[in-house]
């Protein structure tokens, strides 16, 4: 299958957080507790504390991850608009260059894969990170902790009420200013950068569980020394059993990194399935 024309290396960096415990952290604790006021309030700090132990609480599993990623370039766009009328200009045409299947597993606050294929042939983690993006399931997990962190001095209000996918639930913005942000990075072209965050999540409005979260980052537009345009990401939550236990993981996720100095776009479309305890007995990949 095609490869990408223009190699993209991207590393993310995350640093860790407080050491295990069964509760927040004193200083979590009380930072969670007065992010917002009203009737919002309360979903809100459960959600902060539940990310704020993630790390401790969430149980080893070991799932299955597939990641189709794509590149987009403005310059497709131009060809097939030639000579037409009534197109957009943007990178809107896209197509699937390569699937990875990994086997993943999760313990104490690190994720480690094995059993890579690319383009369903036995492959390695050397080649799929020569050859562009790949986003890791703790990549997803540092977002939520930077997000949440108290030094992070993210700012939070309560949106609405919606409705998505037959659910009842209660949207919030925020922001990270970059300022604060030293525990989320990532490095590209041998520059490290810790951009700002901004961005949305719902939560169900009955369980307080988290269930779609969407951001971007941000002040990094106007600094020349970076260059990555923003890096987007959308992903979709939901319950799931690992063993007897119940937790609330990533079902699915995309995320879009463009660049300045070309007119390229590459996005990772992953799925995470078959969550089970670590060490099950399970079928091949």
């Amino acid at each position: 299958m095609t490869r990408y024309f223009a190699l993209l290396p991207l590393l993310i960096a995350c640093s860790g957080f407080a050491p295990a415990q069964d509760s927040p952290p004193a200083g979590a604790a009380a930072y969670c507790s007065t992010l917002v006021s009203g009737d919002e309030a309360a979903a809100l700090q459960r959600a902060c504390r539940w990310v704020n132990v993630l790390p401790q609480a969430m149980p080893a599993f070991e799932a299955d991850q597939i990641t189709s990623r794509q590149q987009m370039t403005a310059v497709m766009q131009q060809t097939v608009n030639v000579g037409g009328a009534g197109h957009d200009p943007g990178y809107q045409h896209s197509y699937i260059l390569e699937v990875i299947n990994a086997k993943l597993k999760y313990a104490g606050g690190n994720d480690d894969y094995s059993d890579w294929y690319l383009d369903a042939k036995v492959s390695s983690y050397d080649a799929v990170r020569t050859t562009g993006l790949f986003w890791s399931f703790m990549q997803l997990q540092r977002v939520l902790e930077t997000v949440f962190a108290p030094h992070s001095a993210t700012q939070f209000k309560f949106v609405k009420r919606a409705e998505q996918k037959g659910r009842s639930v209660l949207v919030y913005e925020f922001t990270t200013p970059r300022a604060n942000n030293d525990s989320w990075s990532f490095v590209m072209d041998g520059k490290q950068v810790n951009p700002g965050l901004k961005g949305e999540f719902a939560l169900d409005a009955a369980s307080f569980a988290l269930v779609h979260l969407k951001l971007t980052t941000n002040e990094i537009d106007k600094d020349k020394k970076v260059p990555v345009k923003n890096i987007d990401v959308v992903a979709d939550y939901a319950p799931v059993h690992v063993g007897s236990v119940e937790f609330v993981m990533p079902a699915a996720a995309d995320i879009k990194l463009c660049r300045k100095d070309a007119a390229v776009c590459l996005n990772n479309s992953i799925s995470f399935k078959n969550y089970k305890p670590a060490g099950a007995s399970g079928s091949a990949p």
